[in-house]
């Protein structure tokens, strides 16, 4: 028997006004619930209505009418409208057809179509048991509804519920229900004596499914999903209410002394580490550009060195990065390899504790990797792995299932681009993110465009950054909320691989045997012209680098863009600014190079700095290194090198300048690996003072960049 609850001084009709006889008026609401409840019913998914009664069992009694949506979706399956006749009647092109209105085109609707549309959405009666759990949204509106005295809800809710109040009945059974978390943690088992209005709220779960034989239902062991059976009274066991508890900050365990063992930190990385260990090693480090997510994932692992074997997932222009970071901040005795190809051999990662491999061959390898029963998967730039369908993506997905430790690193605010980071979240937490259709609608502003949905949008976006901070899944610090412990500029070398490595080998050979031969006892014989052609084959060989690592430079500025606001990109040579402008075209670059007439340079450089659309600036380091303000960004690339230090501190306070006073300025040279362009970022870094000495003329010959890198080729 269904048991109601009646309270006379909260009841909706209490003080109602009486219209005659036969009708009287209640405050109305406006209700939106979800679509295919409407669809069973025969109803729309937004009415004016009056409660006129709440059961014990979480659902509540309406009584009104259709009405259209105020945040223009479909009455019928609640997408987003976009056609102004859709948004009029409420009503979206597909559904008007499946609505007996088929003869009727939003083309060509006539005011009298519109009104007959209309008039049929307020004529459709709610007269229904609404479960609490499919009201959508609940909205308070200036309009009383006129309900039928003698309704059958309304009998013996008058003065004659006062009656019953005052009578005392006896109080009624407590019914026991009851939600327990199953073994594998994902799913809460359901149990509750038969009553079809809870079975109705049952039903409106994620994931809800009932399973015949046991006799009980299950459901996600989301929050969402808990604390709404929490509001339907049921008690839930140890294990849900864990998962309502608020996410671990701290770690388990005592890591005092961190600061020691990790002294190059800074203390936000420090955090980070800390973070990482207090989720087990599974979160999303979603730090801003330059702040150093890569050493605070070996960080983890550098304290944790059970962790092992790990799989590094990259972009392919950042293996050799992850090999010399790997190398700098983990213990001597790790065996880290780059794997490369498609042809898997188990012999390439046969013992090795770190596995560098990038996304276009993981799928691959996939079936190997996971043989060697993997502890840690960590997937850097995982904004990567946005498009579910892509096979990258599903390879990445698979290899999450089979280890304990999930760590994604991305740069890319997840506010601006929601949709992209679904597959991440889903696989950190696919309980609490477990439909992406749900998803989209509640945090991308999805739309039907009449070709598929359109999820590029944002919404309820505070919502989402709760959810993933509070929940424990994202930890996201700006520039701006560690500056104080940055130091003002910092330079990076980044080690690119080359596309052209056999024709950069034999210059360099052709290069050393030529120095053996003419440059004896620290000097040239013929010393002018020997000394200009020694220039100009090291030219020749610094352009041969440049160009087999330029197109995994440009890669990785674009995955730099893809997760920060501008960049000023520097080079030295025509070929390689006109190659880079070509492959950032789509980032609307502008150049400032030699060609550019000195007249139209201011003119550049302000939409540079004004223009939102315009996020990257290409110059050469000499013609855009000198006189000019580009405090728009904070970060400065490097894709090729001058001789001298001097140049390249000039073109690095482009950024670094007044204006620039509120950020960390970083400087990254993308410069090819085991390449005399490696050779000249290490000592522009190490003999900064001595040449500068040179450059402002304090200096010797035996002290010049040239001179150094020809000692250094004879001792090698």
């Amino acid at each position: 028997m269904q048991v109601f609850e009646v309270n006379p001084l909260t009841a909706p009709w209490m003080g109602r006004q009486s219209k005659g006889k036969e009708k009287m008026k209640m405050q109305a609401k406006r209700y939106t619930i979800g679509a295919g409840l409407a669809s069973n019913k025969g109803l729309v998914r937004t009415f004016i209505a009056a409660e006129l009664k709440r059961s014990k069992g979480g659902a509540v009694y309406l009584y009104g009418h259709g009405t259209t949506d105020p945040e223009g979706r479909c009455l019928k399956c609640g997408r987003l409208l976009t056609h102004p006749g859709s948004i009029l009647i409420g009503i979206g092109p597909e559904c008007l057809k499946n609505w007996a209105a088929r003869d009727i085109r939003l083309e060509t609707m006539t005011d009298a179509d519109r009104e007959e549309l209309l008039s049929r959405v307020r004529s459709i009666q709610v007269d229904h048991w609404i479960p609490l759990l499919s009201i959508q949204k609940t909205e308070p509106v200036d309009e009383m509804i006129e309900v039928p005295d003698n309704h059958k809800m309304l009998n013996g809710t008058g003065a004659s519920t006062t009656t019953n109040t005052q009578n005392n009945p006896p109080p009624k059974p407590e019914i026991k229900r009851t939600a327990t978390l199953d073994i594998t943690g994902k799913f809460a088992i359901i149990e509750f004596p038969y009553d079809p209005a809870m079975v109705d709220n049952i039903r409106r779960l994620e994931g809800r499914k009932w399973n015949p034989n046991r006799k009980y239902w299950t459901a996600w062991a989301s929050q969402s999903n808990l604390r709404a059976l929490q509001e339907l009274g049921f008690q839930l066991d140890s294990g849900c209410l864990d998962v309502l508890k608020p996410a671990v900050t701290e770690p388990a365990r005592d890591l005092t002394g961190l600061e020691e063992d990790l002294p190059d930190l800074y203390p936000f990385q420090i955090n980070g580490v800390k973070w990482l260990e207090a989720r087990k090693g599974c979160g999303l480090i979603g730090d801003e550009m330059g702040l150093g997510k890569t050493v605070q994932a070996l960080g983890w692992l550098n304290i944790n060195p059970d962790a092992r074997p790990a799989v590094v997932v990259v972009p392919a222009s950042l293996k050799r990065n992850w090999e010399r970071e790997a190398s700098k901040w983990l213990g001597k005795g790790e065996k880290i390899t780059i794997l490369s190809g498609k042809s898997p051999s188990k012999a390439a990662i046969q013992n090795k504790s770190l596995i560098i491999i990038n996304y276009d061959i993981l799928g691959a390898w996939l079936d190997i990797l996971k043989g060697i029963d993997p502890k840690v998967m960590i997937v850097d730039e995982s904004h990567y792995c946005k498009n579910y369908k892509a096979q990258r993506t599903k390879a990445v997905k698979e290899l999450s299932k089979v280890v304990k430790h999930n760590i994604f690193l991305s740069g890319t605010p997840i506010v601006n681009r929601p949709s992209e980071f679904y597959t991440v979240l889903n696989m950190l937490d696919p309980v609490n993110f477990n439909s992406w259709i749900k998803y989209v609608n509640r945090y991308c502003a999805a739309k039907d465009t009449g070709y598929g949905l359109d999820v590029s949008g944002a919404s309820n976006t505070e919502e989402l950054h709760q959810r993933l901070t509070s929940g424990g899944l994202m930890l996201r610090r700006l520039k701006g909320e560690v500056l104080k412990e940055l130091p003002a500029k910092r330079r990076f070398v980044v080690p690119m691989d080359l596309d052209n490595a056999e024709e950069y080998r034999q210059a360099d050979s052709d290069l050393i045997r030529w120095i053996r031969e003419n440059y004896v006892d620290g000097k040239f014989r013929a010393e002018k012209a020997s000394q200009a052609e020694a220039l100009a084959r090291f030219n020749y060989l610094k352009q041969l680098a440049a160009k087999g690592s330029l197109q995994n430079a440009i890669q990785w500025i674009r995955d730099s863009l893809d997760s920060n606001g501008k960049l000023v990109v520097f080079a030295v040579h025509h070929a390689a600014i006109d190659a880079l402008a070509e492959g950032l075209a789509n980032y609307s670059p502008v150049v400032l190079d030699g060609r550019v007439a000195v007249d139209k340079r201011q003119s550049l450089v302000d939409r540079f700095q004004n223009d939102p659309n315009c996020r990257v600036i290409i110059g050469n380091i000499r013609a855009a290194g000198v006189g000019l303000t580009l405090t728009a960004a904070s970060n400065t690339v490097f894709v090729e090198l001058g001789w001298t230090p001097g140049e390249h501190d000039q073109a690095e306070d482009r950024v670094h300048r007044i204006g620039q006073e509120a950020e960390s300025v970083s400087a990254w040279y993308l410069v090819a690996a085991d390449t005399i362009m490696e050779e000249i970022a290490v000592m522009l870094d190490e003999k900064r003072d001595v040449l500068n000495a040179v450059l402002d003329g304090k200096g010797t010959e035996e002290s010049s960049m040239l001179s150094l890198i020809l000692k250094k080729r004879l001792e090698g």
